[in-house]
């Protein structure tokens, strides 16, 4: 099967989960505007899912694999930058590469470059207390150092088109929400801080579950080639979530290795190809387990150097 899937046949999907997400967001919003407290949780949590499902978006349009059109694509990408607070270009760049490098650790831009050994203490100490006491530090840390890091990008795509690219990603959130902090100080503060805060408490394990702690090459210098789609599978998880979340809260963000075979089918289209054989394993169960393991451990540790099994 072509991994492309043929879009035009369901060219009304993206416009109907856009249509919907954007219903959401805005009832979201009235409700958390709403002086009820009972209202106001249920906004909030349901702004949190809404910034979740926004980032997910995003991820598809990052991939040019939502709309036919690249340029709707992209213009949805900026849109949805805005909830997730990850620079679209950037994010579509880096993202671009590590799909192309999976299963190279020292050539993945999404994995960290230090070794356990190069941490400080204090650092250490840090993140196994934020991730221990559910402190959400760790997705939103990734996307500041990855993604809003233009010293970084520019080193790394210096090709004058993305340089520009990457600069107008970063400035259009910052002008963005300095504008709604200017006009909106209140709403920002009652409804948007909270719920984004909600999104990190489900973001920061959802993302660390899919390529922590999983054995990778380390290319070391050398001249090597990218692992081909259908193999990389081997260095992602897959966590297993119950039916209806993965379809109605996730949109199948959850079949990773799957998507890996096939990067450009958009998540919308994915359920319909065969599961691959890969790294699977239940949520509550990934949860447990890695809870239990100190946060430096699980991310710059793999199987092989541990033999914990996830």
């Amino acid at each position: 099967m072509n991994a492309r899937i043929a879009i035009s046949k369901y060219s009304f999907y993206p416009w109907l989960i856009v249509g919907w997400q954007l219903a959401l967001t805005i009832g979201a919003i009235l409700l958390a505007l709403s002086e009820n407290i009972g209202a106001y949780i249920a906004g909030e949590l349901l702004l949190s899912i809404s910034i979740l499902q926004w980032f997910i978006l995003e991820h598809d349009f990052g991939h040019a694999a939502f709309f036919k059109s690249k340029w709707l694509n992209n213009a949805f990408g900026l849109l949805a930058s805005l909830f997730s607070l990850l620079p679209f270009f950037p994010w579509k760049t880096i993202h671009h590469s590590h799909h192309v490098w999976t299963g190279w650790k020292d050539l993945d831009p999404t994995q960290p470059q230090k070794k356990i050994n190069d941490l400080s203490g204090s650092l250490i100490f840090i993140i196994n207390t934020c991730w221990k006491l559910w402190i959400p530090i760790f997705s939103l840390g990734f996307s500041l150092i990855t993604f809003w890091n233009l010293k970084r990008l520019s080193a790394l795509y210096p090709r004058k088109k993305l340089v520009i690219q990457n600069i107008f990603s970063v400035v259009f959130i910052v002008v963005v929400f300095a504008l709604l902090i200017i006009f909106f100080g209140g709403f920002m503060l009652k409804c948007w801080l909270p719920s984004f805060l909600m999104y990190m408490l489900i973001a920061d394990p959802l993302l660390l579950s899919q390529h922590t702690h999983l054995d990778y090459h380390h290319a070391e210098g050398k001249d090597v080639k990218p692992i081909r789609y259908q193999l990389q599978p081997a260095y992602t998880r897959s966590v297993i979530y119950p039916k209806w979340m993965s379809t109605y809260l996730l949109y199948h963000f959850d079949k990773h290795g799957l998507h890996h075979q096939h990067p450009g089918v958009p998540l919308y289209k994915i359920s319909q190809l065969s599961a691959p054989e890969e790294n699977t394993i239940y949520w509550l169960k990934w949860l447990k387990i890695a809870k239990q393991i100190p946060a430096h451990v699980l991310i710059f540790q793999s199987y092989n150097d541990t033999g914990i099994k996830l």
